[in-house]
């Protein structure tokens, strides 16, 4: 009934006087039971300490390393996934297990049942332990947070001291196992590749007769328009010969007779120029092609020739190029690896760690947890709402008269009056 009145303060706060009880109860079942869980919730100490990892250039000890050796320099992408990568050791069960082992389960947590095995309470002390362990990865930097948490105080700093100092004994397993014997001998195999593709090359280039492809190719492409322009050249020398001559039967015209010997013999010298312009003109025309007994256009037909023949063997060509510059790229690579292994080595030697401990292991002072006065203000903000919508909802069920608009708005006549239950 309570959809059928207008909503006021007045009537909303007549709704939950008058079911005041519920409301009350509703409460009262969700923040007393939380209050008594809260309180019953054993305090905890947190450790906190932090490290830095040094890869790349900074985690090469100052040795006697050749001053020409090439060590890697780590990306931003290697350095985020090493850096991920080390958390997930510190994060890591074999871990736990061996600092637990050191500890003993029942020091860091005394409550486990007696009656397990040692294997199932080292099993729920490492759960434990992994629960209470927070390891939080630097954003832009090579720091690794490490937080933990206990009961008490001493035991939550030696559990964070110990992880530490596994965490080194493992990291040098796992990063700094020598391995100098092996890559040097992958470098001599990949030197040996290496050089059996430069001798096939060189091999290749001594048979065909070929140096250098492309600058082969260009010097026959400038020979080629070399010849071109000898061609054009004499074909302008004999039209200037041919024009000279022409103006000079001019002159001799107004001097000679037609029957003279002298001019029948200057126009005998003109059809031979004629004569050899047209021979040079179709020359020039017809130097791509290769006819005829001239020396230019033969000497262009082999430069052709020399070209598609080139261009025939650019395939083998640049494939035993590419594989010299594949074998030159793994001979780099396994000259990397070997250096770094050496620093490795050199590293062991003298038990020098790419770990540093900034910030040691705190032993605290002031409980972590938990937080009673954010739990209290929390249950009673969700207690609340849980007694509100329980009270409305009991409301909305009623099909009952709780207030005097539902009479009004009902039956439609004016109310006197209103009067408490006798």
């Amino acid at each position: 009934m309570m959809l059928d009145a207008e909503y006021n303060l007045r009537s909303i706060l007549h709704i939950f006087f008058r079911r005041k009880f519920i409301f009350l109860l509703a409460f009262l079942v969700i923040f007393v039971p939380g209050l008594l869980y809260a309180f019953s919730i054993e305090p905890y100490y947190e450790s906190k300490s932090s490290i830095l990892l040094k890869f790349g250039q900074n985690a090469r000890p100052e040795v006697n390393l050749s001053s020409n050796a090439a060590y890697p320099v780590s990306g931003w992408n290697e350095s985020s996934e090493i850096l991920q990568s080390n958390v997930q050791i510190l994060q890591s069960a074999d871990l736990v297990k061996k600092v637990l082992e050191v500890l003993k389960p029942e020091t860091v947590y005394p409550d486990l049942i007696e009656g397990n095995s040692e294997v199932e309470k080292m099993q729920k002390a490492i759960e434990r332990a992994q629960s209470s362990l927070d390891i939080v990865p630097g954003m832009d930097n090579n720091l690794i947070e490490i937080h933990f948490t206990n009961a008490k105080a001493q035991t939550a700093a030696d559990f964070s001291t110990e992880l530490i100092e596994q965490y080194k004994t493992r990291h040098t397993e796992i990063y700094d196992t020598p391995q100098v014997n092996f890559l040097e001998e992958q470098v001599r195999v990949a030197e040996q590749k290496l050089q059996e593709s430069q001798d096939r090359f060189r091999a290749f280039k001594k048979e065909m007769g070929i140096s250098e492809i492309d600058q082969e190719i260009e010097q026959l492409l400038k020979q080629k328009n070399e010849l071109s322009v000898v061609a054009y050249q004499s074909v302008t020398q004999a039209q200037e010969t041919l024009s000279v001559m022409e103006a000079k039967e001019a002159e001799m015209r107004a001097t000679y007779r037609s029957s003279s010997p002298v001019l029948k013999s200057l126009r005998d010298s003109i059809a031979v120029s004629r004569a050899q312009l047209r021979k040079r003109q179709n020359e020039l025309s017809k130097m791509n092609v290769a006819e005829g007994n001239n020396t230019d256009s033969k000497q262009t037909s082999t430069i052709d020739e020399r070209i598609t023949w080139l261009e025939q063997q650019r395939g083998n060509y640049n494939e035993l190029e590419r594989k010299i510059s594949l074998d030159e790229e793994n001979v780099q690579y396994y000259r990397q690896r070997m250096e770094e292994a050496r620093v490795n080595t050199m590293l062991n030697s003298q038990d020098i760690t790419r770990i540093a401990v900034v910030d040691k292991p705190s032993l605290p002072l002031n409980i972590a947890g938990p937080k009673l006065k954010l739990i209290i203000i929390g249950l009673f903000l969700f207690g609340m709402f849980v007694a509100l919508i329980t009270t409305l909802f009991f409301e909305i069920i009623d099909d009952r008269f709780s207030l005097p608009d539902q009479v009004r708005k009902k039956l439609g006549l004016p109310l006197l009056a209103t009067f408490e239950k006798v």
